[in-house]
């Protein structure tokens, strides 16, 4: 039944008698919701110009209008590198794209990578990579886009192959212990460290000691190509006697096993993963014995990146102040230049002394290649495999 007119009325009254005032409801069409994505678009895009001319000078326009309509890029990343922190500043500086991450320890990625580019199933734009070795093979074979970015000069000549890799970040090789476990002449003798050889000074600590697979990559070669070809065989011998180590397929493992006391030393470790750890609140220290080792992380553009121009513009990104920053506060990794203050928790603590990169050692990774089956060889006969 109809209501009455009078009761119609009063339906619009608030109390006290108010007369209430009906909301406009606005209802998007489909061209309006299209018109404001193009607006947002365009304001990203215009913030992105913005920020690059800012930033990084002689970075073209054009190519950061075609990196905007690309929308996305793919960043193979291995871990602890300070992936995330990339992933959550790279859109603040960057709105018109979105970054997709896959993040997996060196073998991981190499064989993802070498598997998808066998198939012609084209997914990386930018990759990371810690051995030259491998790049070279890759770039022998096609795989590698070669690009010189305007802020390349950032980079230390040592620590590039210009047009085809460089390195945004890297570990320092340590060791480095849990103090709860280790007693005060053990803590005393760790601390005191001046070289690698000052390591078999350390009393006890038999099955207490992780060594790294040498089959982990550039980073875990290096340091064994040094040790063989400088303190001959007997070095490693000599570690194997003394403390009978237990072999470790990963850094990851290892440093979780560290900051739980389940083991109590590493043996020529990258700094970045166990000391992530220590932010958290592991009880941690490290030294950095000499010849100071230098675990670069290098980063390449692949020659079928399905996001050409965002690939560019990303990899440009990770070479600015604020890609290195990102590394540095938001990885645990060392600066790789004074670009970027040093802001990890652990750089002003008394026991810390970080080494300049000039002086770290300088392999040749052409002779390390040559040497690596037979450097494997000889490390499977002492540690296994």
């Amino acid at each position: 039944m109809e209501r009455p007119k009078r009761c119609r009325r009063l339906a619009l009254l608030g109390a006290g008698g108010m007369m209430m005032a009906l909301a406009p409801t606005v209802v998007l069409t489909g061209s309006s919701q299209a018109a404001t994505r193009r607006h947002h678009a365009v304001s990203a895009t215009q913030a992105s110009i913005n920020w690059v001319k800012r930033n990084i000078p002689g970075f073209p326009t054009s190519l950061v209008r075609q990196a905007c309509r690309e929308g996305q890029v793919m960043y193979y990343a291995l871990p602890g590198t300070g992936t995330a922190a990339v992933s959550a500043r790279f859109p603040k500086n960057i709105p018109c794209l979105t970054i997709s991450t896959y993040k997996a320890p060196g073998g991981q990625l190499t064989a993802k990578f070498q598997a998808e580019y066998q198939a012609h199933q084209y997914k990386a734009d930018v990759m990371q990579n810690t051995s030259p070795v491998y790049l070279r093979s890759l770039n022998a074979e096609g795989a590698l886009g070669n690009w010189v970015p305007p802020n390349a000069d950032l980079v230390p000549a040592w620590l590039k192959q210009k047009g085809l890799w460089y390195v945004t970040s890297g570990n320092l090789l340590t060791v480095i212990w849990n103090t709860k476990s280790v007693d005060p002449q053990q803590q005393k003798a760790l601390a005191s460290i001046k070289t690698w050889k000052d390591f078999l000074k350390v009393p006890g600590l038999q099955g207490k000691v992780t060594v790294i697979d040498i089959h982990g990559g550039g980073s875990d070669q290096q340091p064994w190509y040094f040790f063989y070809s400088h303190y001959g065989a007997k070095f490693a011998q000599q570690l194997k006697d003394k403390f009978q180590p237990v072999l470790s397929h990963g850094i990851i493992p290892s440093s979780e096993q560290l900051a739980s006391g389940g083991t109590s030393v590493i043996f020529a470790s990258i700094e970045s993963i166990p000391a992530s750890y220590y932010v958290q609140g592991a009880p941690l220290q490290w030294v950095f014995p000499k010849p100071y080792l230098y675990a670069p992380n290098y980063i390449s553009i692949t020659a079928h990146a399905p996001h050409k121009a965002a690939a560019k513009l990303l990899e440009a990104w990770l070479l600015s102040k604020q890609g290195q920053a990102a590394y540095v506060n938001g990885g645990e990794n060392p600066p790789l230049s004074s670009l970027v203050p040093d802001r990890r928790p652990f750089a002003k603590k008394g026991w810390y002394d970080l080494p300049s990169l000039k002086d770290a050692f300088r392999p040749n990774w052409a002779t390390i290649n040559k040497d690596l089956p037979s450097l494997t060889n000889k490390f499977e006969a002492v540690f296994g495999s």
